[in-house]
């Protein structure tokens, strides 16, 4: 997992910000491809770009099931733990609604 920066303008004040989304790769007949997993907002609360690798880091840890092998400041612990717990709902969402015959998520 990696979070995508998009570039964004306000179109009432013209100022530039950046929007985030947490990503996975996946490929696709031999081709590389991006899938949003899920949107993160403006992230104003992350002042460095480690913290950023770190939350992606992170989240996949939680999703994965696996303990931290370093602390984890806490901010990007708390967005963390908040993140992983919408993907939760997500998934919840997905499988509830998902026809009997279609393919479970997995990974």
């Amino acid at each position: 997992m990696f979070i995508k920066v998009i570039p964004k303008i306000d179109r009432n004040t013209g100022k530039a910000y950046n929007y985030y989304q947490l990503c996975e790769s996946y490929r696709l007949g031999g081709k590389v491809r991006h899938r949003s997993i899920l949107s993160l907002g403006n992230l104003i609360e992350l002042s460095d770009n480690k913290d950023f690798k770190l939350l992606a880091d992170r989240i996949e840890q939680l999703v994965c099931g696996n303990l931290p092998l370093y602390p984890t400041p806490p901010v990007v612990e708390a967005l963390a733990h908040r993140f992983y717990n919408q993907i939760i709902v997500l998934i919840s969402a997905a499988r509830s609604t998902r026809p009997r015959n279609m393919p479970r998520l997995t990974g």
